[in-house]
């Protein structure tokens, strides 16, 4: 999938609001000093940092990982538990249809779930809603727009 960011006027602008919040975080909690070392897990705040990014180019608001400097909802460990299944699927795609069954939709991620996929994917559903109310929303469905389309195009 390729999104080019065309149609988001406010693209760089984003990601450079996100790139200040990483930069903040890192100055308020992980200076090190001469009397105490404070390490710092970069691959995770890289996590947190392409979290906020993506969900503020699509809905104008960083899911708040960086803010928090936490996994909410245990998102990314349930990624990550769940990864060699994910891999599964795409190795024994018969995997992916039995997935697809109506029996299984209760045991996989819903909008209503509280934590992990399911509680990011409700975000999918809620932000949209919320993002109507504001006066340049139509540029931001243009966005979510283009997105789907180069996805529907690979």
């Amino acid at each position: 999938m390729q999104y080019s960011g065309k149609e988001n006027e406010k693209l760089e602008e984003t990601v450079d609001r996100n790139i200040q919040a990483l930069v903040d975080l890192i100055r308020r909690k992980y200076l090190s000093t001469d009397k105490e070392n404070k390490p710092l897990d970069f691959g995770r705040k890289a996590q947190y940092f392409t979290l906020d990014v993506i969900s503020d180019v699509a809905y104008r608001e960083p899911f708040g990982f960086m803010e928090t400097d936490s996994d909410l909802y245990d998102y990314t460990k349930i990624v990550e538990s769940v990864f060699v299944a994910a891999a599964m699927v795409t190795i024994f795609p018969w995997i992916n249809w039995l997935l697809n069954l109506s029996i299984m939709k209760a045991i996989l991620p819903s909008d209503e779930d509280t934590l992990g996929i399911g509680r990011i994917q409700g975000y999918a559903i809620f932000l949209p809603g919320k993002l109507a109310l504001l006066t340049d929303s139509q540029h931001h469905k243009k966005s979510r727009g283009s997105a789907i389309r180069s996805q529907q195009e690979s």
